[in-house]
């Protein structure tokens, strides 16, 4: 359970993020931010990288979709 936890807040810490800075500017800052949090409350390496790993492949997959939607047709 506290795994989906983590890689929830890391997914909504890149939701809110805007995607049109730079990378390193504004998301890279904030997601590295929590992960230190994490490190300080006593989560090791390996379970702060699955969270990563898991919270970017999601939030990947969540642009791709976004752009394919915007290429999409309008139908009348």
């Amino acid at each position: 359970m506290k795994f989906h936890v983590m890689v929830n807040e890391v997914s909504r810490i890149l939701r809110n993020c805007s995607r049109d800075l730079q990378w390193k500017v504004e998301a890279a800052r904030c997601v590295s931010h929590f992960m230190r949090r994490l490190q300080f409350s006593g989560y090791d390496e390996n379970f702060r990288y699955r969270v990563l790993t898991k919270a970017l492949t999601r939030w990947i997959s969540d642009v791709e979709s976004d752009k394919m939607a915007e290429t999409w047709p309008v139908l009348n």
